[in-house]
Parts: structure tokens; C-alpha cells; sequence
């Protein structure tokens, strides 16, 4: 029987890591998807999912938790950046598409992981986790190991483009094509 735990993040997160990470994933799970569950609720996925879907829902740009978002996506451009998975100018594309893409970017997905099917030198316990929550880091979950839960937004063609038919394995949008999407979407 499979042990799944539990990982909410942005769409724009998996978008970035599906077409410009090489479907390589940098994510935190938890052993449950559950409003009342044993981690705080930075650590909580059910939590984490409300915290986004408020936001996307009623196009709040002033949300601390999207602003907060957007920051650790940074973080995470420029921590592929150093390590030669990105060139620069990429990066520099990224980086402001973090900082300006529009809300409708951040609906959320959430990630369901047996994660018996990690080999355990591959999942770190670490922030909270060390001080008693239920949550490992995984940070390089591959898009076979996991499920997206919860890509069913269905009022924008471009999302069925970008992220439902690559899910059922349709998809045609290259890199470059996705760039350019987002940098045209920006919320500026």
C-alpha cells in the first residue's frame, strides 16, 4: 500500500521546474493533506493551499503570502543559476517573471508522493521537520514519482495549454514558448 505525503505549490512553481528545470522539483511534503494534521502551518499542504487559492481567487497583488512566494521562486532561479542548470539570461527572464507574473500563476496544485518509492538518501528531513512535524524535503522529486492533484482550473485556455495537456502527455510548448507566455502575462 502506498505512503503518500503531500506538497502544495504554485502552478508558476511547477511550470518553471516542468519546462525549464528539466521536470526536476524542489519540494517540501508532508505526511498528510488534512486541516488538522501534525505539522504547523508553514508545513501544513491543506494550510499551504488556502494560503494560495485566497489569493489567485480574488487577484490580491498585496497577499504577504504570494509576495513571500515569489521570493523563494527567486531563490530558486538564482540557486539554478549558480549551479550551471540555467545561463544567465535566463535566469534574468525568470527573475523578473517571478517578480511580476500574474496571479492567475499561483492557483495551487498540490504534489501526492509514495514515498517509499524515494530512496531515503534522497529525502532530508529539515526546518520544522527537525523539531517534530512530518515533512521531508525532497530536492530533486522527478514528475514520474509524483501526482499533480487538483490542475483542474478550467476558465483559461492557456493553462490548459501549459499545464493539462503536458500532464496527459499532449503538450507542445517549448521553453522559449513558455517565457514568452509568462513575460507576456506579467501583472505589471
Amino acid at each position: 500500500m502506498p505512503r503518500y505525503y503531500y506538497g502544495t505549490v504554485p502552478i508558476l512553481a511547477w511550470i518553471i521546474n516542468h519546462f525549464l528545470y528539466g521536470g526536476v522539483h524542489y519540494t517540501w511534503l508532508a505526511e498528510s493533506f488534512h486541516p488538522l494534521a501534525t505539522n504547523p502551518k508553514s508545513s501544513n499542504p491543506y494550510l499551504i493551499y488556502g494560503d494560495l487559492y485566497q489569493p489567485w481567487f480574488w487577484r490580491d497583488r498585496f497577499d504577504r503570502f504570494i509576495r513571500e512566494y515569489r521570493s523563494s521562486l527567486r531563490a530558486g532561479v538564482n540557486a539554478m543559476e549558480s549551479a550551471a542548470r540555467i545561463d544567465n539570461i535566463t535566469a534574468a527572464r525568470l527573475r523578473r517573471i517571478c517578480d511580476e507574473a500574474s496571479l492567475e500563476f499561483f492557483y495551487p496544485v498540490v504534489y501526492r508522493v509514495d514515498v517509499d518509492g524515494i530512496v531515503p538518501d534522497r529525502r532530508a528531513v529539515a526546518g520544522s521537520g527537525l523539531e517534530g512535524s512530518r515533512e521531508i524535503l525532497v530536492p530533486d522529486l522527478r514528475e514520474h514519482e509524483f501526482d499533480v492533484l487538483f490542475a483542474d482550473q478550467r476558465t483559461d485556455d492557456l493553462f490548459d495549454a501549459m499545464v493539462r495537456r503536458e500532464l496527459e502527455g499532449g503538450g507542445t510548448l517549448t521553453p522559449r514558448d513558455v517565457l514568452e507566455i509568462l513575460e507576456q502575462r506579467s501583472a505589471a
